[in-house]
């Protein structure tokens, strides 16, 4: 398998987990707001009633204003508390969402690594094509009985032979000063 046919599915899901994400996230600022509104208008309708309730019950003057002051504080502690409620929502829809594209991630550079060390492993085996003398890829673009006709055994060569192996096939318009 391929790279990409690999870790198309967990890149499918981070784009899912993303989707969802921002849709839940567009979700809770909905209700929310909605909360905090219906707080609002329901403050605003005990203020407007308050007076006349006290007023039926006979309660004039300081006690009027102790009860206004405290249906607002009432309102801004539930207010305080729906944003704080509001706000760990979010955190652990947040936390939730990075943990699971962390965990895909992890998945995708595990399949990376992978591939990478059988990229390695091709290669180290490819450049050790004739009798594992090291021959890098310039060498082993003679066939192995050329090899052998011009330098003796196989993948046995001194410096000389490499950079005239290396002038000959590469044609390099400049002389191979070393070869190590």
């Amino acid at each position: 398998m391929d790279y990409l046919s690999e870790t198309a599915p967990y890149e499918a899901q981070i784009e899912h987990l993303t989707r969802l994400y921002n849709t839940s996230k567009k979700n809770l600022q909905a209700d929310n707001e909605r909360a905090l509104r219906d707080m609002y208008v329901g403050r605003m309708m005990a203020e407007r009633d308050l007076p006349g309730r006290l007023a039926a019950y006979g309660m004039h003057g300081g006690l009027t204003e102790t009860s206004e002051m405290d249906l607002r504080n009432v309102y801004g502690r539930n207010r305080a508390n729906q944003e704080q409620a509001y706000q760990r929502n979010l955190t652990d829809l947040s936390n939730t969402y990075q943990g699971n594209v962390g965990q895909l991630r992890a998945q995708i550079a595990a399949i990376q690594a992978r591939i990478a060390a059988e990229n390695a492993k091709a290669q180290a085996q490819s450049g050790y094509g004739y009798g594992g003398g090291g021959a890098n890829a310039a060498a082993n673009a003679y066939s192995a009985p050329d090899w052998y006709d011009q330098y003796g055994q196989y993948g046995v060569y001194n410096q000389n032979s490499m950079k005239n192996a290396l002038s000959n096939k590469l044609r390099l318009p400049y002389a191979v000063s070393s070869v190590r």
